[in-house]
C-alpha cells in the first residue's frame, strides 16, 4: 500500500539511498506555501521511510485528517488541500494533479 510523507528538501533521497520506489510533488512548484517542502508517496512497503520524513495517516484510516496528524498542512494550501481531508481523500486530490501519485 501506498505512503505519504511531507519531506523538507534537506532530507529528500539522495541517489545512493534506496527508500525503494518512490514520486514527489514539489510543492513551491504550486505556490509559495509549500516552499522547500515536497510531497512524497513511497510505494514499497517493506521499506522504511527515514525518521525525518512525517507521515500521513494511513490510506485506510477514515477519521484522521491531516491538520490532526504530523503532517504540515499549511503547507498544502497550494495543491488544494485544506488539511481537513482525511489520507484517502487528500490522495484522490493529489491523483488529479499527478495521476500516478494517486490511488
Amino acid at each position: 500500500m501506498k505512503r505519504y510523507f511531507m519531506v523538507h528538501d534537506d532530507h529528500m533521497p539522495k541517489i545512493e539511498e534506496d527508500v525503494g520506489h518512490w514520486h514527489y510533488i514539489a510543492l513551491d512548484s504550486h505556490g509559495p506555501n509549500g516552499a522547500a517542502w515536497n510531497l512524497v508517496c513511497l510505494n514499497d512497503p517493506h521499506v522504511s521511510a527515514p525518521v525525518d520524513w512525517l507521515a500521513f495517516p494511513p490510506l485506510i484510516d477514515a477519521k484522521t485528517t491531516l491538520a490532526a496528524s504530523p503532517v504540515l498542512d499549511a503547507l498544502l494550501g497550494d495543491v488544494g488541500l485544506t488539511g481537513q481531508e482525511t489520507c484517502l481523500e487528500a490522495v484522490i486530490k493529489l491523483g488529479e494533479i499527478n495521476p500516478i501519485m494517486g490511488l
